[in-house]
């Protein structure tokens, strides 16, 4: 087991004893059909995972694009979603909170991805 699965692992065992349940939404528009000029139905993708919503420190907001209200969140898909990727726009549902993706960053360990990091908004 490479030292990256370990610690996807470990962190995994804390979201499930301190995370909760947060779902990544992301709603695809439909395609145009140009012969028609109809435009088809949206489609939804929820995935699920555990994960953690933190507060950025003052310090981190200092002169950056963070905004008082931005929120952080750890996240880690269930196994099915394991390739999935978040991206901006994506919908983030905690509990009763809902926000929105403003940016994401991969957290990897000797190329094994470990969590992702969402700067969400609401």
């Amino acid at each position: 087991m490479s030292e990256g699965t370990e610690q996807r692992a470990l962190l995994r065992s804390e979201l499930l004893r301190y995370g909760r349940a947060v779902t990544v939404t992301r709603t695809t528009p439909g395609a145009y059909v140009p012969a028609t000029g109809a435009t088809g139905a949206a489609t939804t993708a929820a995935k699920t995972g555990l994960g953690r919503v933190g507060v950025y420190s003052d310090a981190a907001k200092a002169n950056t694009l963070i905004l008082q209200n931005d929120r952080h969140v750890t996240w880690q898909p269930d196994a099915a979603y394991a390739t999935f990727v978040p991206q901006e726009g994506d919908t983030i549902t905690a509990g009763s909170d809902l926000y929105t993706v403003i940016s994401f960053k991969t957290i990897e360990l000797e190329g094994d991805w470990i969590c992702y990091i969402l700067q969400v908004r609401s």
